[in-house]
């Protein structure tokens, strides 16, 4: 799954010629992984909805229902998966952090500790801008990983030298994630 291609690669000035595409695609696909694990998602999770599919959401007895990213107008079905219970009417509402819900109307809740499945194309409708800006962030300092001009030398107290790599996660991409991990994805059976 790669977030970035390698036109967004050029539009960031990174330097690459024709025979590099191999490596770029691999780059591009490490850093995907890397924004994942530190955005404390599952692999692939801000790629893009392509088709519907069914997912069981955990209820906890409240107007709100806490969505997994899905594509606005999407969802086909919304129904308890254990239960002769009827869901509540509900609306689709996005918050200004960008969390989805499905709000119970007319003073109804959800369901203590069910399960509500769902079907709808889980996803985004395209990648993130800040999640496709932070991947080239990762990708060029992957790439630059084995330029030794890039890293850095500094001189110990003892006057010895001691080799300081580049982060791995640039601090822009840190701060992107950080955000991202804040959101805390829904839990899914």
């Amino acid at each position: 799954m790669q977030y970035a291609t390698e036109q967004d690669l050029q539009r960031a000035k990174f330097k690459w010629s024709p025979k590099d595409e191999k490596r770029h695609f691999d780059l591009l696909e490490a850093a995907a992984r890397i924004i994942d694990l530190a955005c404390g998602v599952p692999e692939g999770y801000f790629g893009v909805a392509d088709k519907t599919t069914s997912k069981k959401i955990r209820s906890n007895g409240t107007r709100r229902l806490r969505m997994p990213p899905n594509v606005k107008g999407s969802i086909k079905y919304v129904g308890y998966s254990d239960s002769s219970s009827l869901s509540p009417d509900y609306i689709e509402v996005e918050d200004v952090n960008g969390t989805q819900w499905l709000v119970a109307l007319n003073g109804e809740v959800w369901l203590d500790d069910d399960y509500v499945e769902i079907e709808a194309k889980f996803g985004f409708d395209q990648v993130p801008n800040e999640i496709v800006e932070a991947t080239i962030q990762v990708a060029i300092t992957l790439f630059n990983e084995g330029d030794a001009a890039y890293s850095r030398v500094v001189t110990d107290v003892n006057g010895g030298s001691t080799l300081i790599r580049s982060q791995a996660l640039p601090p822009n991409a840190k701060l992107i994630c950080d955000k991202w991990r804040r959101r805390m994805p829904a839990v899914i059976a």
